[in-house]
């Protein structure tokens, strides 16, 4: 089977295409100027035979010799005794123009009892029979010598001659205005590309492993200038999302050391000096260590989940119920619980995820919290609304934001034998994002209050507030 040829390049398309349509119009118009002109000419022609014939007429009325004619008009006189001419009846006056006649029958003889003491018919204008590529106009008048016929015939030589030069003209300039049209196009085509073409090169340098580069922006506001700038703002998010993945894959890589190399030390010690250590301590720390492990690799694949979960979706779900029931399945802890659920407060999300941040924070809160922590949930300006308060040190204003990424963890919390691997928070911003809400840090009295809000189900905003706008509905605001 043989390949199939390749198509056009978008130059040479727009090029034939842009030439052919202008070829079109250019045979179009030139059969429309060449029928004018040659319309217009010959209605000038027929003008100057009427004008002619009607000089002539009145030189006969007077008995005066007829007017001289020129090379292009020929008048003449025919009396009814000449038997070459053809009388025709009477007509309208010369002043009404009758059409004139172009042919080339002979004329005919004239009626036999046609003769001078006739009546004195008005004169008239008529077509008459003409040698072929002429244009003639007869009258009858009656002159001192009686009834007599003039016809007057001009010839459409020039006619025919200015309408070939205006056709060989037309003939002459097409082409060459078809080139014009054609050389415009491809150079403007090409111009107009010359962007699309550097950025095809710029981005065919990009790679996996660099993408710094960026597309030169055309000057303007076109299509492709637009083009340029959405390229832009993809590469720096994907460069973006790329050097964070980078990052994390750095991070975890350190933070899985640290645990295995804390299982692996005690272990070689115990297996060089088997009759010097207590094998319950060496188990019971091993747990602690693996329990370390398995929380991170958790907090690992449920980032990798995130990463692949779509950010619509979902089952409505009672916030306050969903809270309700993962502190009921907590284990029993060394701080209190203050509660103030609300019921009904229904959001669109993926439950798993809900329970995951529920648990973050809890945690977060039971970590650092001095006796009590307090968690409620309430519908609030078309949002569920979700605050974690603990009554423990707080975070400082300038680590608020810090507290929130990968692996960060306050000097605080690495002294701390029960600290975390860092993630735990970072995940619980990641899972309200996905569900287009927002978690931070917002003042309170004393301790840290984690606040996070969600658009509320659209039947739930609806029924809260009627007069909620779609608009507050679909645009979370930042505590």
């Amino acid at each position: 089977m043989s390949e199939r040829p390749r198509r056009l390049s978008v130059r040479t398309r727009t090029t034939l295409t842009a030439t052919a349509i202008v070829a079109l119009a250019t045979v179009g118009i030139g059969l429309l100027l060449v029928g004018y002109l040659q319309s217009r000419l010959t209605s000038d022609l027929e003008a100057t035979v009427h004008e002619q014939l009607s000089e002539a007429t009145e030189a006969v009325r007077r008995g005066a010799a007829l007017p001289d004619g020129g090379n292009e008009i020929s008048v003449r006189l025919m009396r009814p005794e000449d038997r070459s001419a053809a009388v025709p009846p009477a007509g309208p006056s010369p002043s009404e123009r009758p059409p004139l006649a172009e042919s080339n029958v002979a004329p005919q003889p004239a009626a036999p009892n046609e003769t001078s003491a006739a009546p004195q018919p008005a004169p008239s204008a008529e077509p008459v029979a003409a040698p072929a590529r002429q244009v003639a106009a007869t009258t009858t008048v009656v002159g001192p010598g009686g009834t007599a016929t003039l016809v007057a015939s001009a010839s459409t030589r020039s006619v025919q001659q200015a309408t070939a030069a205006a056709t060989a003209a037309l003939l002459l300039a097409s082409p060459v205005l078809l080139a014009i049209v054609a050389a415009l196009t491809w150079f403007s085509t090409g111009r107009a590309l010359r962007p699309v073409e550097e950025i095809r090169d710029e981005f065919a340098r990009l790679s996996a492993h660099d993408l710094r580069g960026r597309m030169p922006v055309p000057a303007g506001r076109d299509e492709v200038a637009r083009l340029a700038g959405t390229l832009n703002e993809t590469l720096d998010r994907l460069d973006h999302s790329v050097r964070r993945q980078r990052q994390f894959v750095a991070d975890a890589s350190h933070e899985l050391r640290s645990p295995l190399a804390a299982l692996r030390t005690p272990l070689e010690v115990a297996c060089a000096h088997p009759d010097r250590v207590e094998w319950p301590d060496i188990a019971a720390g091993t747990l602690e260590d693996l329990g370390r492990l398995e929380q991170l690799t958790g907090d690992l694949l449920a980032l990798a989940r995130l990463d692949g979960t779509p950010a619509t979706g979902g089952t409505a779900i009672d916030l306050g119920e969903l809270v309700r029931d993962v502190l009921q399945r907590r284990a029993p802890g060394d701080i209190e619980w203050d509660t103030a659920l609300e019921s009904g407060v229904v959001i669109d999300g993926h439950r798993s995820h809900l329970v995951r941040l529920i648990t973050n924070l809890a945690d977060n809160a039971e970590r650092h919290a001095a006796r009590s922590a307090r968690i409620s949930v309430r519908a609030e300006d078309g949002h569920a609304r979700l605050n974690v308060a603990d009554d423990g040190p707080g975070v400082p204003a300038e680590s608020r934001e810090y507290v929130f990424e990968r692996f960060a963890r306050l000097d605080s919390a690495r002294g701390r034998g029960e600290g975390g691997a860092g993630l735990g928070l970072a995940l619980a911003r990641e899972i309200a994002a996905l569900h287009q809400g927002t978690l931070g840090i917002t003042d309170s009295g004393r301790g840290a209050n984690f606040a996070a809000r969600f658009p509320l189900a659209e039947d739930r905003a609806d029924a809260t507030d009627p007069a909620l706008s779609a608009a507050a509905r679909r645009s979370p605001v930042a505590e």
